[in-house]
């Protein structure tokens, strides 16, 4: 199983963060308007598990720092049960089980040393 499924870095200028990282990484980035997010995808194909995924997200909610990206780790088992092992082991659940469609569900957690992290899984 593949440990990191995907990231978000969050930007305040879509286009100049575009710019920078297809400079970067020499690659080409899609770009999506959804639901009050400008966002831009790194190239991804959901159907090879031997790639992470991510995207730049500009939102009112999500603003960069240096302690800036969130990852996701898989969760085989659901995201359900992993929540549960978050509170057990100590840390916060700040967002519950959430469907994001046909990728499945996600949850947001704060671990013990104040980290924010996704978790990601089909159920």
């Amino acid at each position: 199983m593949k440990l990191l499924n995907w990231f978000q870095i969050p930007v305040t200028d879509l286009d100049r963060a575009v710019t920078f990282y297809e400079a970067v990484m020499q690659t080409k980035l899609e770009r999506l308007d959804d639901e009050g997010m400008k966002r831009a995808f790194f190239p991804h194909d959901a159907t090879h598990h031997d790639r992470t995924g991510g995207e730049l997200v500009q939102s009112a909610n999500d603003q960069p720092s240096k302690d800036g990206v969130t990852i996701y780790f898989n969760s085989e088992d659901g995201v359900d049960a992993c929540l549960a092992r978050v509170v057990a082991a100590g840390g916060t659940v700040t967002l519950p089980r959430t469907s994001i469609g046909e990728w499945g569900f996600i949850g947001l957690i704060v671990d013990t040393e104040g980290n924010g992290i996704g978790i990601h899984g089909m159920s």
